[in-house]
């Protein structure tokens, strides 16, 4: 959110004065949340956007001379400095794991350890991939489009419409800036690519215009991929409507996701019956765009709540509680698999007499704990270490077994 709207704020300088000091809210909204990495993000779209500009239209982007910058970076700091130095007086020693660390470190350390999290590490070049999945179907549509003329994309007069459409070239930087950005980075998700995303949208809406107004694609092709791609989302609708009851039974989000699938379903088809209304094609994408978000973060919270209950520790260190006595010090065994976000959970739920134990293979029965949490898959190996065990509980993926 901080850099869609500190890059869309840029866009709109020329013709907003209110936009450029929104350029330095929403990148202290991005770096209060996520560090450093806001600037590095936004700086990984204009700069390359800047320089490209540059050399294409042999001068620098008007945008920057219309930034407050002395009024902005004051405005920055003093959104920002209050929230870090707050943080740092309540966690001491957080500054240097934040910023440090979880910025740096991810990049340059070869033993780089997440402290709250495991790590999932990549191959080289898996983000150009990831972004790919990330905005099914619309990615192998442009896809489609570009690879046949891929000849006059290449060519001098589409470099010269690049110099003349800042926008456009923008867009095309704010795409591909994560995918980029991450084929140095060692652990990542493909969660890491959303900021790019809205870079995406945009870039499909500009070359859709100017595909029309070139006459580079024919209107018959661009309706046949629209089509393909409404529809595309509307049985995704469905799919994962039906799918969210199997998580979790909401008969009424289902009814209303379906509903609103049909609606759409119908109104596209009436669009395409009539070509000539153009006010009803923007209506239709709004409401496309509108409830394909309202639908995936209503699935997100169902499949969220299942995961919450099943996987995470939580729920397993409330049920320990249960078996464990008041107010008094116990240990807590994982075995051959131990959750990060125990660390966090444990003393919220159980307390500080909580001690938590990480054990591996052999060393079960001289641990001392008094429960052991592990994983159903792993139950039968536990029984064969600990033949003795005894099964009290079970909760989502975990169980829990008195040695």
């Amino acid at each position: 959110l901080g850099i869609t709207i500190t890059l869309i704020s840029l866009l709109l300088v020329e013709k907003s004065r209110l936009a450029g000091y929104f350029i330095f809210c929403g990148l202290a909204l991005g770096v209060m949340t996520k560090g450093p990495l806001a600037c590095i993000l936004v700086g990984a779209v204009v700069v390359p956007w800047a320089i490209a500009y540059r050399i294409l239209a042999k001068s620098w982007p008007s945008h920057f001379t219309h930034v407050p910058w002395v009024a902005g970076i004051i405005l920055f700091f003093a959104l920002v400095l209050p929230w870090y130095l707050w943080a740092e007086s309540r966690n001491p020693g957080f500054l240097e794991y934040f910023l440090l660390n979880e910025n740096f470190g991810r990049y340059f350390k070869k033993n780089y350890v997440d402290e709250y999290g495991s790590g999932h590490r990549q191959p080289f070049g898996t983000a150009f991939l990831m972004m790919l999945l990330a905005v099914f179907p619309w990615s192998f549509l442009l896809l489609g489009l570009v690879i046949p003329r891929i000849k006059h994309i290449l060519s001098k007069r589409f470099l010269n419409l690049l110099a003349k459409d800042p926008t456009l070239l923008f867009t095309l930087c704010w795409a591909f800036s994560c995918p980029v950005l991450l084929l140095g980075a060692k652990q990542y998700t493909a969660t890491y690519l959303m900021p790019s995303v809205p870079g995406f949208a945009l870039l499909v809406g500009a070359l859709w215009h100017r595909c029309r107004n070139e006459a580079i694609v024919s209107e018959s092709t661009l309706r046949r991929l629209l089509t393909f791609g409404t529809g595309f989302i509307v049985l995704a609708w469905i799919g994962i409507s039906l799918t969210s009851l199997w998580f979790t039974p909401n008969v009424a989000f289902v009814i209303a996701s379906l509903g609103l699938a049909v609606w759409v379903a119908l109104g596209f088809g009436y669009f395409i019956r009539s070509p000539r209304q153009s006010g009803q094609c923007l209506g239709i994408l709004v409401l496309l765009a509108l409830i394909s978000t309202l639908t995936y973060g209503a699935s997100a919270l169902c499949f969220d709540n299942y995961i919450s209950s099943n996987r995470s520790s939580r729920r397993v260190l409330a049920t320990v509680k249960s078996f464990s006595p008041p107010d008094a010090p116990v240990r807590i065994g994982f075995a051959y698999y131990f959750p990060f976000s125990a660390w966090f959970y444990a003393p919220q739920t159980i307390g500080p007499q909580a001690t938590l134990l990480e054990l591996e293979e052999g060393n079960l029965g001289t641990s001392q704990a008094d429960l052991l949490v592990v994983r159903k898959r792993n139950l039968d190996r536990l029984k064969k270490e600990l033949p003795n065990a005894q099964e009290i509980a079970s909760e989502g993926q975990w169980r829990i077994v008195k040695p």
